[in-house]
């Protein structure tokens, strides 16, 4: 039986990674790098997580520091649209389900924008970075399962990226429970299992949902 659900917060709850291009073309500017100006192309430069794109930005080491820096400032100065429809899915679900936010990136820039979107309230955990740069999501998984008095089989998680797959099945969650969203950033169709049902808009959540519980 389904107890919770685990939602990733960029590219399912906020269309934000225009934003997020839009603060790494800041960031190259200010490091005197490169960075592609057509959307596409950046996707294929971030690849798998922001490690592996300062990594093909050219980034040094203490330039990578000084780029999580200004990404954390940067990042907050934008306002990413929220998907159309999440908003009452989360309604929805908090009816009937324990409610987590587990996000690697800032926490000021994760709970500005829950806030601002009235959101904050329906979760029953929010993790999110408190540190510079991106957060290790395992260890908020685990926590997660200990505070809920939860069993991985007993979860659903929410992603829409490749590494959100992975992450969910490191600490356990069954492969079949994991909903990765076709409107996020996108996936690598090839290292995640074909979905029980394409997931296209967030009110196609609910009946994902449906059909895994």
């Amino acid at each position: 039986m389904i107890k919770a659900i685990i939602f990733d917060y960029d590219g399912v709850i906020v269309d934000s990674f225009p934003k997020v291009h839009e603060v790494y073309q800041t960031i190259c500017k200010k490091l005197g790098k490169p960075c592609p100006k057509d959307f596409k192309e950046f996707k294929k430069v971030y690849g798998y997580q922001a490690k592996e794109c300062s990594k093909n930005l050219g980034f040094s080491e203490s330039e990578r520091e000084e780029a999580n820096k200004i990404y954390s400032v940067e990042i907050l100065k934008k306002n990413p649209r929220l998907f159309e429809g999440i908003k009452e899915v989360i309604d929805e679900l908090k009816k009937s389900y324990k409610l987590v936010l587990i996000s690697s990136s800032p926490r000021a820039e994760v709970m500005s924008k829950l806030e601002k979107y009235d959101l904050a309230k329906n979760f029953d955990l929010i993790f999110a970075s408190d540190k510079i740069g991106p957060m290790v999501k395992n260890g908020a998984f685990i926590e997660t399962f200990n505070k809920l008095n939860l069993k991985p089989s007993e979860v659903i998680m929410i992603g829409d990226r490749t590494i959100d797959y992975d992450h969910g099945i490191e600490v356990g969650l069954e492969s079949s429970k994991i909903i990765i969203v076709e409107y996020g950033w996108g996936y690598d169709e090839n290292k995640v299992p074909k979905q029980k049902i394409l997931v296209e808009k967030p009110l196609d959540l609910l009946k994902a949902i449906r059909l895994i519980n």
